[in-house]
């Protein structure tokens, strides 16, 4: 499934890009820079892992320290995407952010969209989506939709894996020898701490609120990325909203996917591929969007309209 050149963009929607994609030739390339922040990542993951086997995360204290530790750490590194992405989303519009985890973004978009707009906030496991109605609670934020579910091309149940030593690595699985989405995916299998949880599609929950106007998707999957994307044809093809999501070439093969599929399906649909640098958006042509994709670690690409 692609989208058509046939879609037209909702007019007034000032995240488009203006001007027809060259050819790749055409675009300057985009430095890879020593990831500082992956290298971080794997210094606090360890400490996560050490700490989760004392049995000190499963207390209050120790969650409360974790998730305070968690929130200094996203916003020092995702600062960058922050401002990036608050010039996208004006009051009164709908974002979406599937893989809420404990709600970082989701607060950020809350404020951004008031007033008048809403957050659905789309988080499976469920400690998480604890920590992410206590946000909600706490903070006052009545423009939230809490979702308990995984986002996926179709709407059903699937089966969740979960990862005891890493809080955001939580991602779809099989079970029982079956793909979860009954499909036969190349999907990793179930091993363990599996458990079975509700699936939604982002299209289904926007035909439920009468397709409000979307101005942001945020998608952070581990994998699944071009799953939630076949699950949201409609709002691609029809509102145009930027999406701003994590590409990780491994996650992706894990579940029988891959970078150039998922960015041939976003050309398909007429964006165009950004890095955030500086706190803005530069873009970059597909083959070095595939290209930095390859590196060995995860990127994060921002996907504009072209009109």
């Amino acid at each position: 499934m692609v989208c058509t050149d046939s879609a037209t963009p909702v007019a007034g929607n000032s995240s488009s890009v203006t001007e027809k994609e060259p050819r790749d030739s055409n675009f300057a390339p985009c430095p890879n820079a020593v990831s500082t922040t992956g290298v971080l990542q794997r210094l606090l993951l360890a400490v996560y892992k050490g700490v989760c086997r004392t049995g000190l995360m499963s207390t209050r204290l120790g969650r409360g320290v974790f998730l305070a530790a968690y929130e200094r750490y996203k916003g020092i590194w995702d600062a960058d995407h922050l401002e990036a992405l608050s010039k996208l989303v004006p009051p009164g519009a709908t974002v979406i952010d599937v893989g809420a985890n404990v709600g970082f973004y989701t607060r950020r978009f809350a404020e951004w969209v008031r007033p008048g707009g809403e957050v659905i906030a789309i988080e499976p496991e469920e400690v998480n989506f604890a920590s992410l109605k206590r946000v909600i609670a706490r903070r006052g934020l009545m423009n939230v939709l809490g979702v308990q579910a995984v986002a996926s091309e179709t709407a059903g149940s699937l089966y969740l894996q979960k990862n005891p030593f890493h809080p955001a690595d939580h991602r779809i699985a099989e079970t029982n020898g079956l793909a979860a989405s009954g499909r036969g995916d190349k999907t990793a299998p179930c091993q363990g701490n599996c458990v079975k949880v509700k699936a939604v599609t982002i299209d289904g929950l926007l035909r439920e609120r009468g397709w409000p106007k979307v101005s942001l998707i945020k998608i952070d999957v581990q994998g699944a990325e071009e799953r939630v994307l076949r699950g949201a044809m409609g709002a691609l093809r029809e509102l145009r909203p930027a999406v701003f999501m994590e590409v990780d070439e491994a996650a992706l093969r894990a579940m029988g996917s891959s970078a150039e599929s998922v960015l041939e399906l976003m050309v398909s649909c007429r964006y165009q591929p950004h890095r955030i640098v500086n706190r803005g958006p530069v873009r970059v042509s597909k083959a070095e969007s595939a290209r930095l994709c390859s590196s060995g670690t995860y990127v994060d690409l921002l996907f504009l309209p072209l009109e």
